[in-house]
């Protein structure tokens, strides 16, 4: 539609705390330590990024290599 435009600041945001991400750690880290960090994202208010790396599992190195989300969206 004409005149529409998306909000990429709150795209970015919402992204950022997209629970659903943390599908992505469970192959390097374990099923139950992914859902840990989804938990404690979700109960503080976390993005997942700051909650997996308080959560001592991963590294910011490790996150921003294994959670790619435009990687996720792409058939294979």
């Amino acid at each position: 539609m004409e005149g529409i435009e998306a909000n990429r600041s709150r795209i970015a945001e919402l992204v950022r705390h997209s629970l659903m991400l943390v599908t992505a750690l469970a192959p390097h880290i374990g099923y139950d330590r992914a859902a840990e960090i989804a938990k404690k994202a979700h109960v503080g208010g976390l993005s997942l990024r700051d909650a997996a790396l308080a959560s001592g599992y991963v590294t910011a190195e490790q996150y921003d290599r294994w959670v790619r989300p435009a990687d996720m969206v792409r058939p294979g």
